[in-house]
């Protein structure tokens, strides 16, 4: 820890628009309810077999890492891009799958399935692309970044980072 780079507090690239949407649990939650929370955003699909489970992953090591530091501020809070699917009782169990704790992350997905809410933020507010789904082999697959963003107390995206060891290091600081 005495010869870690700590990098520069990232700029504010932007601030997020507003957003309502509901949780793993099947609450409503949005912009209103993170204010004045830190929280580390991906992108990811529950029944996704390329990136996501290697995404998941990543963001369970820097739960665990946030937990060691005593840190129980920063949330994990992941925007399925496929809600239609994706509805609170699957991201629960995939949550639960991947070891994720309540505690720490906030699974989203739009409150009536439709995909237009997630699609305009994802595009309009992270500005990330959205592909559509494309049948493959059996499987579904619908592109989608695999970098995380932070976003700090104000709702202001913060940056994009990788999830290697390097990039969660810059998250985690």
């Amino acid at each position: 820890p005495l010869f870690r780079h700590e990098p520069p507090a990232p700029p504010v690239l932007w601030k997020l628009p507003a957003f309502s949407l509901v949780d793993h649990r099947g609450k409503p939650a949005g912009s209103a309810s993170l204010s004045g929370k830190v929280y580390v955003a991906f992108f990811f699909f529950s029944h996704c077999q390329s990136i996501c489970p290697r995404l998941l992953k990543s963001m369970v090591a820097l739960q665990k890492r946030y937990e060691r530091w005593k840190n129980h501020e920063i949330r994990l809070v992941g925007f399925s891009v496929d809600p239609e699917n994706d509805r609170p009782p699957k991201l629960a169990a995939f949550l639960a799958k991947h070891g994720g704790k309540d505690s720490r992350f906030t699974l989203l997905t739009s409150a009536d399935g439709k995909e237009a809410p997630l699609r305009d933020l994802i595009e309009k507010g992270f500005k990330s692309h959205v592909g559509k789904p494309e049948k493959r082999a059996g499987l579904v697959d619908i592109a989608h970044s695999g970098k995380v963003a932070l976003v700090d107390r104000q709702g202001r995206l913060r940056g994009y980072f990788d999830t290697d060891e390097n990039g969660l290091d810059e998250v985690f600081h």
